[in-house]
């Protein structure tokens, strides 16, 4: 909730949350009844894939981008917060910017995976290789394949985005 609080600025955000066969029945629960403002306003897209038998972030990430309405996508993990105006923060980037892509510091505190891109370039790569079955490297070999197409790997440098 804090996330859809704090970008709420941007009015052309599109939270999308993917339930990727979380074995906790009040997940259902909490995206019925927690969720349903937000989805009923349009802010929040809410998908559950019932058939993964263990979770695979490859597959997961481009599930949800393939999901996303939007011509910006970012991955935002469940446990990370964005920040204050970070949704706006993305899209003025990206917007005004469209050689490049926005990546999170790896430095240990697990966002690494936060990675916005244009939709055009994430299709143009062929988005997550899914032939990677933990975690990190499909991140990795994702930012490596946008920037062998002559992307321009932008750091989030501002702390408030990265908790």
């Amino acid at each position: 909730m804090k996330n859809l609080a704090d970008n709420k600025d941007y009015s052309n955000c599109e939270f999308l949350i993917l339930n990727y066969n979380c074995p906790d029945p009040r997940t259902e629960k909490w995206a019925k009844v927690d969720l349903m403002p937000y989805i009923d306003a349009g802010v929040v897209n809410y998908y559950h894939f019932p058939d993964g038998n263990y979770f695979h972030r490859a597959h997961a990430r481009n599930l949800a981008f393939r999901l996303a309405k939007g011509k910006i996508l970012c991955n935002v993990d469940a446990d990370n917060f964005t920040g204050k105006r970070f949704a706006s923060y993305l899209a003025a980037l990206l917007t005004n910017d469209n050689n490049s892509f926005v990546c999170g510091p790896r430095d240990g505190r697990g966002l690494g995976g936060r990675i916005g891109v244009l939709r055009q370039h994430w299709e143009l790569v062929g988005g997550f290789d899914e032939r990677f079955e933990s975690y990190g490297p499909e991140d990795i070999d994702f930012s490596n394949r946008l920037c062998m197409t002559g992307l321009r790997k932008k750091m989030i440098l501002f702390e408030g985005f990265c908790n």
